[in-house]
């Protein structure tokens, strides 16, 4: 198994097959948010937002399964490399995406990951790209969260989100996507997280109608207001400390999250969730 977080740099041309992209985000989708406990999920991990610097849900040529790390991370912390369970969504090498089918197997959240490291050109320049993202699955012996269920759990990335709302936000409820952002394990103010619904149609560039600020705790809050897939993300771009390697360093995370139109029928089953040090 390859060890979770391994770092691999390519060159350039070894992140995706097909054309060349000038910023690289990736996302992971999976068929379900919510399962009884040993059923199986279809996960998708996809890679896009190459034009305009879109933050979106538009599919951009195929990750070079080699030169990542795909991973399934149960509620008790047991991680599976998934990498040899991928296969195409497409016959076209230079499009389509990875999927695989995956048994959700212990009662409780239950994470999928995508981390990899290597050289990218961002803008016409030469940078380090650490590029990140997750999804989840609760998994219940009932088709009703638990108030035990919990999806704040942080995956040591290099960038992440943690998800300080409901795992299960919901229109009904006027529930309120609470997300921290952290850069090797530290809160990020000033970056811009996108909270973007699938299917819609965006400005050239960024929308601010889907647009926070995080805060000086790095902290992004944003209201839905209709039921969708939310594709969470956030890039950062900074100097690299190092002495070797291109001289800054381009990071990107994602974070997917359904919103529904219903709530939690019982009040005894809602999530209740604590931020980190609570």
């Amino acid at each position: 198994m390859k060890r979770f977080l391994q770092l691999i740099t390519l060159s350039i041309f070894g992140f995706a097959t097909g054309e060349h992209c000038s910023a690289h985000d990736l996302w992971i989708e999976t068929s379900s948010s919510f399962v009884r406990n040993k059923e199986v999920v279809n996960v998708a991990f996809k890679l896009g937002n190459c034009n305009e610097g879109r933050r979106d849900f538009k599919t951009k040529g195929l990750i070079d399964k080699d030169g990542t790390v795909v991973e399934s991370i149960s509620s008790t912390q047991q991680r599976v490399d998934l990498s040899a369970s991928l296969a195409r969504s497409s016959n076209d090498p230079s499009a389509g995406f990875w999927t695989t089918v995956c048994p959700v197997n212990e009662i409780g959240t239950n994470w999928f990951s995508q981390s990899l490291d290597q050289v990218i050109e961002h803008d016409g320049k030469e940078m380090r790209g650490i590029v990140t993202s997750k999804a989840f699955v609760t998994a219940s012996e009932t088709l009703e969260p638990s108030i035990n269920s919990k999806a704040n759990q942080l995956l040591n990335l290099p960038i992440e989100f943690e998800l300080q709302s409901s795992a299960f936000p919901s229109i009904e409820e006027k529930a309120t996507i609470r997300v921290r952002l952290l850069v090797e394990s530290k809160p990020i103010q000033g970056v811009r997280v996108s909270f973007l619904p699938q299917g819609v149609n965006l400005d050239e560039e960024d929308d601010a109608d889907f647009e926070v600020i995080t805060d000086g705790n790095g902290i992004a809050e944003f209201q839905p207001m209709k039921a969708n897939l939310y594709l969470i993300s956030a890039r950062h771009i900074t100097a690299n400390s190092k002495p070797t390697g291109p001289t800054t360093i381009y990071y990107s995370t994602s974070l997917t999250l359904r919103v529904s139109n219903r709530g939690v029928a019982d009040t005894r089953n809602k999530i209740s969730i604590k931020s980190r040090g609570e």
